[in-house]
Order: structure tokens, then sequence, then C-alpha cells
């Protein structure tokens, strides 16, 4: 049994929990005879006196112990390389339940929620500052009301009583209708009747045009990332929405921007009339080009991203149930009877498909009768640009969400099954991780976990489940569960380019020996689909280059547009094309950072790298992979920022991954891959550095000190208790997107031999 317990932050409730939970397993393993019972009694009840004068005399706790309240809600973040060297490229999320208690908690406020009350009013003032210095951009109060009128979605209604309310109270030059404030286009002759709903087409080169209005694109291509998927509108109606997105590679901020739009009370039943203005236009584009000023920029489609079900439709293919259903290659799947689904469970390597085998027919039960319009697009690969390893639908939600949930509701054998306590220290320990400030949403309890979304699924990837799972899971599965781990962390990010042909077959491993620790039947085609991995992180690079994380969280800003239940594809017209307005490119951004925080406390290295004296924000990596924390920042006698922190010295190995598979025998430290063991009372020196030698910033989750109860049976009728103090340590995780991660390392808190 282990069970996560901080003694030394503990309140007199915790400390009740514990001691109950010690002692109520003592008379089980005693005598029958009341006598010897009493006498054992009172034998633990003179332990229960010494736990309690040694938890009193404690010391109070270290700087780098963490309170006992949960961390606060973070998003995804996205940064760019880094003037000071950093060098680091991110974008990552993460989710947590809001609610700071536990339930063997009251909800009470002590100092930790204080500390955390303060912290976060810092942060939302800072986070003011900096998020609303576009204002200054406005040059009237008329234009600052358009742009909250779009961005915020606001009705009709809402937007005329502001405009009473401010021409009341002061301003009566404001009109009195929103219709005019917003100055909506007619777009009624734009929709097009098809095929099972309506269609509107405003198109690749006008969304460019309303973006790069005024400036030129430093750029001389764009390779585009094209997203459709379906959208339902209501819970009441079968209006569904099928959009179509793009994105340029080339910019990292560019927004994400709408082509067209599908609206029927299903998904288009023809690929002719919803692709064809598409194709025709990539097409066109692709041989001409665009202009901007006098600069011609070539324009292509890189690559689909889209879920299995979609891509399947658009390329007018087998869907992922049927027997021919992998779009990377031949292998035929199996129908298991019992279960009613398909597996592809085949040891042997199935040939791969390529663009002419396609086009040509080579697999006529992979295809359906009706060629898809995206064949006609000229340069565009029907196998690589068509990835399937888009990291939110076949990492998070894929595999990551189905070990977990297999794992917690004992879906495989092989694995013990999590009791209440299991789950219930799981998720204390889930809640209790605390994050940076960078990332806004932590973890939810694991009661929760039908809730979670992607980002919760990728953030437990990334950063607690080799701490979770090492401790649940048998040492076979364990190692055998490393092989996705680092397979993925290596594909998600530039750093580790060198590693790919490691992490390919690291993730062909898991693949292989899947059915031995999690069964036969459970075989999917997202197990299947890690095979292919490696293709698409060669063709598209790391992941998060190109996940659908942007293009889905564009799809709710489209169906806030909609307000009533007619007319929809006019109302989400309209406002795509006021959005468009307000959403222009405005050149190469004023570098700004490095610069002191508002309280002077703490630094930004850049625009999503901030620095703090606060224990979850102080932890970063140097060039010459030193781990240090930070103390403040000082203006050096050269007038120049320089960073007061504390180094340590020694780290060590967290795992070791290995396997075999028919080349060699491979074992993978986690070293290798930026993971660390750091023991908080190795040797430290206090050191001043440069902000060029920082690589990235580290997230620390502090492992409070610990008592190590060890139940002996001694002679066969006396229990001793022995105690045994732990040193504080730390995990080291490396991001996905170069950003390091500390995380705690489980330890066992009892263990009845």
């Amino acid at each position: 049994m282990h069970v996560l317990v901080d003694i030394a932050s503990a309140s007199a409730k915790d400390r009740q929990v514990f001691r109950s939970r010690l002692f109520t397993r003592v008379p089980s393993a005693m005598a029958s005879r009341s006598s010897q019972y009493r006498k054992r009694r009172r034998f633990m009840e003179e332990v229960e006196r010494e736990i309690d004068n040694e938890i009193n005399n404690m010391e109070p706790s270290s700087p780098v112990m963490v309170p006992a309240s949960t961390s606060r809600m973070f998003n995804e973040l996205h940064s760019t390389d880094s003037n000071l060297g950093a060098n680091v490229e991110c974008s990552f999320s993460i989710d947590v339940d809001t609610n700071n208690t536990n339930n063997d908690s009251a909800a009470t406020v002590d100092e930790n929620n204080l500390d955390d009350i303060e912290d976060e009013q810092e942060e939302c003032a800072e986070d003011f500052y900096d998020a609303y210095n576009y204002l200054n951009d406005f040059q009237s109060l008329k234009e600052a009301l358009r742009y909250l009128a779009i961005m915020g979605h606001l009705s009709r209604n809402f937007l005329n009583l502001l405009l009473a309310i401010l021409r009341k109270f002061g301003h009566p030059e404001l009109p009195k209708d929103g219709r005019t404030l917003l100055k909506i286009p007619k777009v009624s002759q734009e929709i097009q009747h098809i095929a099972g709903g309506q269609m509107w087409y405003s198109g690749i080169e006008v969304g460019l045009r309303n973006y790069f209005r005024n400036h030129v694109p430093e750029e001389n291509k764009f390779s585009l990332h094209i997203f459709i998927d379906g959208l339902p509108l209501f819970k009441s109606s079968a209006t569904q929405f099928w959009p179509i997105l793009f994105k340029v590679k080339e910019i990292p901020d560019c927004p994400v921007m709408i082509a067209g739009v599908f609206c029927g009370q299903k998904k288009p039943t023809d690929l002719e009339p919803y692709l064809r203005q598409l194709v025709d236009e990539l097409n066109n584009l692709q041989v001409i080009g665009m202009l901007f000023g006098e600069k011609v920029v070539k324009i292509f489609a890189k690559a689909f991203v889209t879920d299995t079900p979609a891509r399947a439709f658009i390329k007018s293919v087998m869907y992922f149930p049927a027997k021919h259903g992998c779009t990377k290659c031949t292998l035929v799947g199996e129908f298991v009877k019992p279960e009613r689904k398909v597996i592809f469970c085949s040891p042997q390597p199935a040939p791969s498909r390529t663009d002419e085998s396609f086009r040509q027919r080579h697999d006529t039960e992979h295809h359906k009768q009706i060629r898809s319009p995206l064949e006609e697009i000229g340069g565009l690969d029907m196998i690589k640009s068509f990835p399937t390893s888009d990291r939110l639908h076949l990492i998070d939600i894929g595999n990551t969400r189905k070990i977990l949930y297999g794992l917690f509701h004992h879906k495989f054998i092989s694995f013990v099954i999590w009791s209440s306590e299991h789950k219930k220290n799981a998720s204390h320990f889930l809640m209790k991780t605390k994050l940076p400030s960078e990332i806004h949403r932590p973890f939810r309890s694991l009661d929760t976990l039908q809730y979670w979304k992607a980002t919760e699924f990728r953030s437990f990837l990334h950063y607690i489940s080799p701490v979770i799972y090492k401790d649940f899971m048998h040492s076979d599965g364990f190692n055998h569960y490393l092989l996705y781990f680092c397979g993925i962390t290596i594909f998600s990010s530039s750093v580790y380019k060198n590693l790919n042909p490691l992490a390919k077959r690291m993730l062909q491993q898991f693949v292989v020996d899947f059915p031995l620790y999690y069964g036969r039947t459970h075989m999917s085609s997202n197990v299947h689909n890690l095979l292919h991995v490696f293709d698409d992180v060669e063709e598209l690079g790391p992941l998060d280059d190109w996940s659908s994380y942007d293009y889905e969280n564009f799809l709710q800003f489209i169906k806030r547009d909609v307000k009533t239940g007619s007319k929809c594809v006019e109302q989400v017209a309209g406002r795509c094309k006021l959005y468009a307005s307000i959403n222009v490119h405005h050149g190469p951004k004023e570098k700004k950072y490095p610069c002191l925080t508002i309280d002077g406390c703490g630094l930004h290295v850049t625009e999503s790298f901030v620095l703090k004296p606060k224990f979850r924000d102080q932890w970063f990596l140097t060039k010459s992979n030193g781990i240090v924390k930070f103390l403040r920042a000082e203006i050096s006698p050269q007038n120049s920022l320089v960073i007061v922190g504390i180094k340590y010295d020694n780290k060590e190995n967290y795992f070791t991954a290995t396997f075999k598979d028919n080349v060699s025998f491979v074992a993978i430290q986690s070293s290798e891959l930026n993971i660390h063991k750091l023991n908080s009372y190795s040797p430290s020196t206090m050191v001043t550095l440069d902000l060029k030698s920082i690589k990235c910033k580290l997230v620390a989750v502090n492992l409070p000190l610990v008592l190590l109860c060890t139940l002996m049976l001694m002679n066969f009728k006396i229990l001793c208790l022995h105690l045994y103090y732990l040193f504080h340590y730390y995990t080291l995780f490396f991001r996905t997107n170069h950003i390091f991660y500390l995380k705690i390392m489980i330890v066992t808190c009892f263990v009845l031999v």
C-alpha cells in the first residue's frame, strides 16, 4: 500500500487520518487474546506519542516546500525562439479542478490558501497590463467598442443596451443601433445551395489579403495546413457546420483563418460541390501565387490536419473501423466477434501506401467508388499530406486516455486493480501538484476522468504519468510504458531530432508488445497508428508544430457566432468578415523583453517565460545543463540585467527504459531526455548569471519531508516501528516543447512487511 503523506505541513486532522490508517492495520496481526491486545495497544499508543513529539519538534519547512493547496488553472502557451539564446519554442496545456480543497480537509482558508490568492492577484494585475496594451492602438471609443463587440460575440440586444447606456452618460456621438457601429457586411448573395445544405466560401486568398493588408509578408512561400471537421451547433437539433480552416506554417503566430463553411442537417452528401472551390483555388494559387505589393509569394497545400473520420471522409476511403481502414499501410484488420470490433494486431509490418498506389487504386477495398476532388490538387501527396498522428486525437485523447482510463477502471487484466485508496491518493497527488504561472489549468481529480479534456491528458502524459505509473505498474509494464512516453517525448520536440530513429523503434516495440500487457482486443487503430508517427514527424516536423489544438479552439469561436437557429450560415459569414476586418498583421513585434515584472521582483525573459521568487517560477536550466533556482534580478555595472540564484550540483537518473528488437538491445536513461532526480540537500552555490546563459525554464514540484514508516514483525510477536527521514527529492521532466518540469517522485510512506 503506497500513501503520499506530507507530515511536516499536515493539519491536525490530516495527522489523525495518518494515524488511523497506520494503527487500524495493527489488530489484525495481533493475537486474539485481550491481554496481548492491550499490551500491544499500549505499545502503539506510546509510539503514537513519540510520533507527535517528532512532528512538534520538526523544524519549519524548507524554502522548497510546496503548500498543500492545489495550483490554479493554466492554459496552452506558445513561445518563440528567444533572442537570449534560450532556443525555446513551446506550446502546451493542462487542466485541473478549480476547487482548492480535497475530500479530507474542511473548506477553510489557511495561510497557504491566502498565499495562493495573493499570487493570483499579482498575476492578474500583471496580466491586465500585458494583455491590454493593444488598447493604445485604438483612436476612438467607437473603434474600441467595435472591437469589443466582435471579439466578445455580443448579441445585438446587449450591444444596443451598452450603446444606450454610454449615450446617456456622456457619449452622445455613439450610434443608437449596433449594426451601425459594426457595419455588418451583406453575405446573402455569397451563399450557395448545394446537396445537403448551404455553402459559403470566401476563399484562402481573401483571408490572406485581409491579414496582410497593412504589411508585406517577409516569407517567400506559404505552406498551408488545412483543417476540416464537423461541428454540432445545438443539443436539440441536428444542424451542424463543416468549416474549412487554414493556417500558414511559416508564420508561428499566424491566427486560424476560415476559407468556407458548410451548414446542413448532416455532413455534406457530395464531396464535389463541397471541395471544388477549394481545389480550384489551390491549383490557381500554386501556379500564379499571390502578389503583395511588388512581392510574389508562392502558395501550396502542405497538409490536411483532421481527425480520423474526417480524414476518411475527404479522401473518400473506408473508415477506421473497416478491415482496410488504415490510410498509411495495407495492413488488414481482424474482426473480433465477442467485442464486435476490428483490431490491427499483426507482428509483421505491412507495406506502406504510396501516392501512386492510392491514385491507381491498388487496394480496391480501401477506396470508395467516388473519387475525392482533392486528388486533383497539383503536387499533393495523398498519403504524406494526410497525417494520422495529430497529437490531440491520436496521442492525448487517443492512447494516453486509453491507458489511463483502462488502468483506472481495470480494463487491463495484467495490471492490479486500483483500490479506492489508490485512486484517492493518486488524485490527491495530482491536485496538489504545483504548476508554473504560464500554465493556467491544473489537474483535476481522477474521479472526473470522464470530463478531462485533451490538454489534461497531454499534461498527464508529459509531467505526471511516469511518477504515478511507476508506483502503480509492475516493473515490466512500467518499462513497456516508458517506450511510449519516451517516444512521444522525442517526437514532440525538435531538440531530440537526432533521436527520431530511436523513437521510431521504441514505438514499434511498444505496439508489438502492447497485447502482452493490455490485451489483444485493445489493439485499436489508434494503437496501430503509432507505427506511423515517425513518417509524419519526418514530413511535417514535431507533433506540436501541426496539431489541431488551434483549429479546435477556433471551432468554438465559430459556434459562439450563432445566436439563433435560423440563417446560421449568414450569421457566421457576417461575423467572420467582421473578425477579418480587425485581425490584421502588424508586422514584426517590438522587442520589449527582457524586462522586470511590475513589482520589480521577477523577470520576463520572453513574452511566455517569466522568473519570479516563488517556488513554481524559480527554476531554470542553463546552457551548461545546470539547475538554478532564481532569487532575484539585478542590474549589473554594465547596465544589463543579471540573475542571482542558487545552482545545484548533483542530479540523478529517474528511470532507465530498455528494450530489445530485431536490431539490438537498447537502454535509454532519463538524463538523455533531460529528466533527472534532484536532491534539495545536494551541494549548492550562489551564482550570478547573464541572461544569455539561460536555456529554458524549469517547473518544480516539491516533495515535502516525508516519514517512511516501515512496520516489521519481529520475533512473530512484537510489531516494531522504524522511522526514517527522507530528503527532499524532485524529478526533473523535460517538457515536450523545450521546457523542463520538475516533478515529485512518489515515495512509499509505509510498507507492511
